[in-house]
């Protein structure tokens, strides 16, 4: 660009801004002569300055606004790809999850397997809010007969959980041949899926906290699948990191959280 012209954008900018600077001393010496339009007219600079910082510095530094300006739509753009990329990787795990369940069930010959998730009252630890069947695979069979539309007792849950976290530092599974189990409506549950046994394992976070369980349930006893309780146990280990990254389990606390924290 040549010298000439060079001279001229400055002389502009500088005649520009000196024309808006020239206005805005105009209007604050009137604003000074009466209280109240001090008020007003602090109200009426603060909005005025608003439009006139970007506008000047676009008229000023018209290189460092467009820096400006695609540093601001750079930074949305990388938000959105951040917030895309999560997503990807929550529904990567939520899948990671259901293939490794569906894997448990096919090596056992199992009838069912289900993974259930603790939601717990960040207010109140301790505090169940819900225990949900989140991640589920039936074989054709159990389907048909609408296993997964049955709920289990509450109760039962409750008293499974209290039974394996009774040490902390030690988990205990739950290996028991249908008939064996104390709970009439969870011999029902069983029965009516055609189950002789079922093993249950508890799910923890890195931090040792409980969040959930893994239940496998079979049709033939448990002298019959010597392998199955170490094998549940070793899954739900290797699967918790995924368990707790997955968008299945992310959204279900998040609708939860809502509905129990609109109820109190």
């Amino acid at each position: 660009m040549s010298e000439s012209l060079v001279s001229l954008r400055d002389e502009a900018q500088r005649e520009t801004f000196g024309g808006i600077l020239s206005r805005f001393q105009k209007f604050a010496a009137w604003a000074a002569q009466n209280p109240r339009r001090a008020v007003t007219g602090s109200v009426i600079g603060i909005a005025v300055l608003a439009f006139l910082v970007p506008l000047t510095l676009a008229v000023m530094m018209p290189e460092r606004s467009f820096d400006l300006l695609d540093g601001i739509l750079d930074s949305r753009l990388s938000e959105e790809l951040l917030a895309a990329e999560a997503e990807a990787e929550a529904d990567l795990a939520s899948r990671q999850v259901g293939l490794e369940l569906q894997s448990l069930l096919f090596r056992h010959g199992a009838g069912r397997a289900v993974i259930r998730i603790i939601t717990f009252d960040p207010e109140r630890p301790g505090q169940i809010v819900s225990i949900d069947d989140v991640f589920e695979t039936q074989d054709t069979h159990r389907e048909s007969l609408g296993l997964r539309e049955r709920d289990l007792p509450a109760d039962q849950i409750n008293q499974t959980l209290r039974f394996m976290l009774s040490d902390t530092y030690n988990p205990r599974c739950i290996a028991l041949n249908t008939q064996d189990y104390t709970d009439q409506g969870l011999r029902d549950f069983l029965t009516a899926g055609g189950f002789a046994a079922s093993v249950a394992c508890p799910i923890r976070a890195r931090d040792r906290t409980a969040t959930g369980l893994i239940a496998v349930s079979v049709m033939t006893p448990i002298e019959e699948n010597p392998d199955l309780e170490r094998d549940t146990r070793d899954t739900a280990n290797f699967i918790s990191g995924w368990i707790e990254e997955s968008g299945a389990v992310k959204r279900l606390r998040a609708s939860r959280l809502r509905r129990h924290g609109g109820a109190t």
